[in-house]
């Protein structure tokens, strides 16, 4: 006859347990360089230097922009235009959205009749409504 098996230890659970103020700071510290990181992935691949103004306020992601170097170049949505090509380019690209506004991004040490000029393309291609982006100013900046 044929003994029952008997366990010799029952079973149990073993728990890990993880320390949870390690974690906590982990998951603080990607939060924190994520939040610093994403303002600078935002940005179009152009050196820009947009004039100051203390009223600075964030542009809504869905506005149409146009870039102006301080060479005179213009760049729509990142990618460079031809002067002459700019006015077409923009009527393409307002024809199907709902929202018509242009943001004009303009060096300030360009002249302003490229400015001019550009803004005068977009009123033709049908914009609603024109602004142009400033900054914040910096504190060595401000007198």
């Amino acid at each position: 006859m044929i003994p029952p098996v008997v366990p010799l230890r029952p079973w149990r659970r073993q728990t890990v347990t993880a320390p949870l103020a390690s974690l906590i700071d982990i998951v603080f510290l990607l939060l924190i360089f994520f939040l610093l990181t994403s303002n600078f992935l935002a940005q179009e691949g152009l050196e820009l230097r947009l004039p100051a103004d203390e009223r600075a306020a964030p542009l809504a992601e869905h506005e149409l922009s146009v870039a102006l170097d301080r060479e005179g170049r213009s760049f729509v949505e990142g990618q460079e235009v031809q002067a002459g090509l700019l006015g077409e380019v923009l009527r393409r690209l307002l024809e199907g959205r709902l929202n018509r506004d242009v943001v004009i991004k303009a060096d300030k040490s360009l002249p302003l009749e490229f400015v001019v000029r550009a803004m005068a393309a977009a009123r033709d291609a049908g914009a609603a409504k024109l602004l142009l982006a400033t900054q914040p100013p910096f504190p060595e900046n401000t007198p």
